[in-house]
């Protein structure tokens, strides 16, 4: 995981870049979760955050429970890490910005 703060006029924009593990132990995967936590609870009130990665999750179709976290627009079904990922976003109030649009039939989108 690297952060990267940039001041950007009078915004602070802090960019994660993230790549969780896959196919690991429940646990490394636990870690990796509060670790991303820790650190956006770090970040100042007021200064926008970005995670930006491949999260290795499934979150689905259905926003149900997380309309103000995704769109409508998701794909496949979630699975438990797309469910943790949803309650991360929640919790530190962060949106899934590409389930918010519709894609081409056929094309699959990137999750960040």
């Amino acid at each position: 995981m690297i952060k990267i703060k940039l001041v950007v006029g009078e915004k602070v924009l802090n960019i994660f870049s993230v790549y969780a593990p896959q196919g690991r132990p429940d646990e490394e995967k636990e870690e990796f979760r509060e670790k991303l936590s820790d650190r956006i609870s770090e970040v100042s009130r007021g200064d926008i955050v970005i995670v930006a990665g491949d999260m290795n999750v499934y979150i689905g179709r259905d926003n149900g429970g997380y309309e103000e976290v995704m769109g409508r627009y998701g794909i496949g079904q979630r699975n438990e890490e797309g469910e943790q990922m949803l309650q991360l976003c929640q919790l530190h109030n962060l949106r899934i910005w590409n389930t918010w649009f519709i894609y081409e039939e056929g094309r699959t989108p990137d999750y960040v």
